[in-house]
């Protein structure tokens, strides 16, 4: 929901849940060289219990032809594997339990992705954040909650 204050991520056996990311691009001048591209976000909740269970979550492309709006998109018209997004991963990071449930920030290096979608003309560069696999033994409802722009900590927002 483009309200929500925190994006959910759950890679269980039993239900999936994913979040999209849109990070907007027209205001980049035309002809320049983008050498590097970050996003960093902050993980609000973790709900691993372990040191010793995690999940590796990836980034990835949305694809630039499919059009989405923050506050209508839902499970129903979320992007497609391969028809909307590509199925390879244009990043990826590791988020573990342990004392404590560790949240904080987290990094992804997007710049080829985001390079292709500037040559491509887009005005916006979004991808999918979604489980890739786990270690350990994570339970199916150990959710992972990633700040969005409207969290109420602007020092959590995502950039």
């Amino acid at each position: 929901n483009g309200a929500d204050s925190d994006l959910d991520i759950l890679f269980g056996t039993a239900a999936n849940r994913t979040s999209i990311l849109k990070y907007d691009i027209s205001s980049i001048p035309s002809n320049q060289d983008i050498l590097s591209a970050n996003i960093s976000f902050f993980i609000t909740l973790n709900e691993l219990d372990a040191s010793s269970e995690g999940f590796n979550l990836s980034a990835h492309r949305v694809y630039p032809s499919y059009a989405w709006v923050e506050n209508t998109i839902n499970g129903n018209n979320r992007p497609q594997p391969g028809t909307n997004f590509n199925t390879t991963s244009s990043g990826k990071f590791r988020v573990f339990g342990g004392t404590g449930e560790p949240t904080g920030w987290k990094e992804i290096d997007l710049t080829s992705a985001l390079q292709q979608d500037y040559a491509e003309g887009a005005d916006n560069s979004s991808f999918i954040i979604q489980g890739l696999d786990k270690f350990g033994a994570p339970g199916d409802t150990d959710l992972i909650s990633i700040a969005s722009k409207e969290n109420s900590n602007a020092t959590r927002s995502d950039r």
